[in-house]
C-alpha cells in the first residue's frame, strides 16, 4: 500500500499499488540510484496492466491527517478481543485443540482464520491487513504445546518475555494470552494517546527531536518514501559525477536545491496496519498536532482549531444526521426544555390545539377547522411575542404562566383571549 501525505493541504490518502504487475514487480526492488528508482516509478505509470485494471489507483481512505487514525485507534479493543475469544470458543471448547489436530497439517485452521479475518474487516477496513487470524492461530497452537505456563521454569518465563512473545508473567490461559499479543501495540498508543490529552508536558516529551515511538514496541521510526528519494540523489550525484575538485561546489547545489527540506507530499511504502500507525503518528507528532477525545462518542480526534476542543465532526451515535457537535447542542436544548415546568406548559397547549387541528371533527366540518387552524396560530404568534418581551424585561416569568393557564383553562374558543404579552 501507499500511504500520501499532503503537509499543505493537511489531506492523507492510502491506496493499494498493484502486486501482479510484472513490469512493476521487476522494476521496484532493484534500484540503487535516484535514476533507478524514476524508471521504476515511470514503469508502474506506464504498466498496461494496471492501466487496464486500475489497479495502482485503488482509493482506500481519503480525509484529513491523522483522522484515520483517530477513528481505529478509537476501537474499542478489549470487545473485539472478546468476539475474537467467542469464535475460538465455537470452534474448539475450552480453547483445546483436538487431540487428532497435527501441527503440521496446515488446513485445520483454514474456517478460523477466515472467520476472525473477515468478522474484523467488517468492524474496520484497516484489519484486512492486520493478519490477526493468522496471530490468533499461531497463538492457540502454541498455548495448547505450552501448557500452564504456571509449570515453566523462571527462566523460560524470562526468556519468552525478552522475545516479545509474552508481554506479562502471569498468563496462564489462552484469553490472557490473546489479549496480550493480539492488540498489545493499539492499546499502548491509547495510553500514550490519552496521557497527552491529560499531561501537556508529556506530549511536550513526545513531540519534541524524533518521536520516541520505537522505544514503546512501535518499531523503526517510519521513513518516506520521499525521504529516500532525496538521499537517493545525493548518493546518486555523489556516485556518479563526484570528485576532489567539485565535491565542495555539489555540496553547494545540493543544499541550494534544497534537496532535505520537508516535502509537501510525503509517500509511506506500508505493509500492514503497524506500519501505517507508526507513520501516521510519528507524522502527526512531528507536525505538533494535539488529540482530543470527544465529550459526545469518546472517540479520539486531531481539533482542527483550538476552539473545537469538545466535540468531533463524526456522525453521532445518538442521532446519525447530525454531528457530534450538533447533537451536543441539541441535547443540551432538549435538557433545558425538559427541565422548563414553563415550555412543558406551552408544549402541552400547543399539542392540544394540534390534535384538535388533526381530529376527525376538524377534517369533516371546514368552519370548526379554520377556526383550530386560527387559534393554533393565534397561540404560536402570541406566545412567541411574550417570550420575546420576557427577554426585553417588559414582562415577567410569572405572567407568562398566568397567561399560558389562562389559556389553557378557556380551552381554544378562547384563542381570541391573547393579551399577546403587548
Amino acid at each position: 500500500m501507499q500511504y500520501f501525505i499532503n503537509s499543505k493541504s493537511k489531506t492523507e490518502l492510502l491506496q493499494i499499488r498493484c502486486d501482479t504487475c510484472e513490469g512493476c514487480d521487476v522494476m521496484t526492488e532493484i534500484y540503487d540510484t535516484y535514476e533507478g528508482l524514476q524508471s521504476s516509478l515511470e514503469a508502474c505509470n506506464n504498466c498496461e496492466y494496471c492501466e487496464k485494471h486500475n489497479r495502482c489507483q485503488t482509493v482506500l481512505w481519503e480525509g484529513p491527517v491523522g483522522s484515520l487514525l483517530m477513528d481505529f485507534i478509537s476501537l474499542n479493543f478489549d470487545n473485539i478481543n472478546t468476539e475474537i475469544l467467542k469464535i475460538v470458543e465455537n470452534y474448539y471448547e475450552d480453547y483445546h485443540l483436538p487431540p487428532n489436530l497435527e501441527d503440521d497439517n496446515i488446513f485445520w485452521a483454514d474456517p478460523l482464520r477466515a472467520e476472525i479475518d473477515d468478522t474484523l474487516s467488517d468492524i474496520h477496513f484497516l484489519f484486512s491487513f492486520a493478519n490477526v487470524g493468522d496471530n490468533v492461530v499461531s497463538d492457540l497452537r502454541y498455548y495448547n504445546n505450552l501448557g500452564d505456563i504456571g509449570s515453566l521454569s523462571n527462566d523460560l518465563k524470562e526468556g519468552l518475555i525478552d522475545l516479545g512473545y509474552l508481554k506479562k508473567l502471569d498468563i496462564n490461559s489462552f484469553p490472557d494470552l490473546v489479549n496480550q499479543t493480539s492488540f498489545w501495540n493499539y492499546k499502548c498508543l491509547q495510553s500514550i494517546i490519552d496521557e497527552c490529552i491529560n499531561n501537556q508536558d508529556f506530549f511536550k516529551l513526545i513531540t519534541s527531536n524524533r518521536s520516541p515511538l520505537s522505544l514503546f514496541g512501535f518499531g523503526s521510526e517510519p521513513i518516506s518514501k520521499t525521504e529516500q528519494i532525496n538521499d537517493l540523489k545525493f548518493e546518486s550525484m555523489f556516485r556518479q559525477s563526484v570528485t576532489p575538485g567539485n565535491i565542495v561546489q555539489k555540496i553547494n547545489e545540493a543544499n541550494h536545491n534544497d534537496l532535505y527540506s520537508k516535502p509537501e507530499i510525503n509517500e509511506y511504502d506500508i505493509s500492514d496496519v503497524e506500519d501505517f500507525i507508526l507513520s501516521s503518528i510519528s507524522f502527526v507528532l512531528d507536525m505538533g498536532y494535539t488529540f482530543r477525545k470527544c465529550a459526545n462518542c469518546s472517540n479520539y480526534f486531531i481539533p482542527e482549531n483550538k476552539s473545537d476542543t469538545k466535540y468531533c465532526d463524526r456522525k453521532s451515535p445518538q442521532y446519525p444526521h447530525l454531528s457530534c457537535k450538533e447533537a451536543a447542542k441539541y441535547i443540551k436544548q432538549l435538557e433545558r426544555e425538559k427541565s422548563n415546568s414553563t415550555e412543558r406548559l406551552r408544549k402541552s397547549i400547543y399539542n392540544t390545539l394540534r390534535n384538535r387541528l388533526d381530529s376527525k371533527k376538524a377534517l369533516e366540518d371546514e368552519n370548526f377547522y379554520n377556526k383550530c387552524s386560527d387559534d393554533l396560530k393565534n397561540f404560536t404568534t402570541n406566545a412567541a411575542k411574550w417570550k420575546s418581551n420576557i427577554e426585553l424585561g417588559k414582562k415577567s416569568e410569572k405572567q407568562y404562566i398566568s397567561w399560558l393557564n389562562s389559556f389553557k383553562k378557556r380551552g381554544s374558543k378562547n384563542g381570541e383571549h391573547s393579551e399577546s404579552g403587548k
